[in-house]
């Protein structure tokens, strides 16, 4: 349970911003969870009005952030395949994943998306219809990326860039434990999220024994499992505090404390869940301080975990 790995989601929320100010503290955020030892930063797609949004569809924003780091794991939490082609997804992550060896993660889920923007996308009507696209959509999206030979026909064939090149890891994200059978067919690891809205909190720890076993068998490698929260640590008591007060979200999943809290707190999470092999914290810190000093005490705190990046 100690060697377990510990990675960042970004939503790109951020008060008394503009869009661009956002790009910038995101880049200057991921620096720093690169040089302290972080393992992950991934990034949230979103498609709500707002005036501030920094990024719609986050894949723009993964190359700038792999450029920007050294070692840090940089991808998508994820990429909603439904408003897709998953042949434009696959040539973009492809290439990703070869520019940047080893560090790019295709994170892929299956989110609720505004009429309004499903309408243009396409010609589906509403976000039902997107939805329900997706599974086709994820399955022709892994044979796109694993089928090279089948797919290449010199007449009337495709390549995916580079021609033999690596395979960027592909992640399925889900608010259920159910969301493994999903991961299972697709042979791709498995984020389940505690954090939103309606996510179902349920332990499930022997569906997730028995997802690691069959992976085994058919790919010849464990998959990597993790959960992700709302997290905020801090030493300061008062915003503690006050921050729980107005947290509007499940409190037993959200671990908002100071150092010592913040271990136990995760440390019991990562027991009742098991099995996790990395835990994604989204920060909730209101202001770039708040979540610099989180990225600190975390680093400090999990030394040993870091120790194994």
């Amino acid at each position: 349970m100690e060697n377990f790995k510990i990675g960042l989601l970004e939503f790109g929320l951020r008060s008394g911003m503009n869009s661009l100010q956002i790009v910038n503290d995101v880049i200057e955020y991921a620096q720093k969870a690169d040089e302290l030892g972080f393992h992950r930063f991934w990034l949230a797609e979103h498609h709500y009005p707002s005036k501030t949004r920094p990024w719609n569809s986050p894949t723009p924003m993964v190359p700038i952030l792999a450029s920007a780091t050294n070692k840090i794991k940089i991808g998508t939490a994820g990429v909603l395949l439904g408003l897709y082609s998953p042949y434009s997804v696959a040539c973009d992550y492809k290439l990703l994943g070869n520019l940047f060896p080893r560090r790019i993660d295709l994170g892929i889920a299956n989110g609720a998306i505004q009429d309004g923007v499903c309408q243009r996308t396409g010609g589906l009507t509403n976000f039902k219809e997107v939805m329900r696209t997706f599974d086709s959509k994820a399955k022709e999206l892994v044979e796109i990326l694993r089928n090279e030979d089948e797919l290449y026909n010199p007449d009337d064939g495709l390549v995916l860039p580079p021609f033999k090149g690596k395979l960027p890891e592909i992640w399925t994200l889900s608010t259920s434990a159910k969301g493994i059978h999903r991961a299972l067919d697709l042979k791709a690891n498995f984020c389940r999220s505690l954090f939103h809205t309606g996510a179902d909190l349920t332990l499930d720890k022997e569906l997730v024994v028995e997802y690691k076993e069959k992976f085994q068998n058919l790919c010849g490698h464990k998959p990597t499992f993790s959960i992700a929260i709302h997290g905020l640590c801090s030493e300061n008591n008062i915003l503690i505090n006050s921050t729980l007060n107005n947290y509007k979200g499940e409190p037993s999943v959200c671990v908002i404390a100071e150092p010592n809290g913040f271990y136990d707190k995760t440390m019991q999470l990562i027991e009742n869940y098991g099995g996790i092999d990395e835990l994604i914290i989204m920060d909730i810190g209101e202001t770039s301080a708040q979540r610099f000093e989180s990225l600190e005490l975390v680093s400090e705190i999990f030394t040993h975990t870091f120790e194994h990046v």
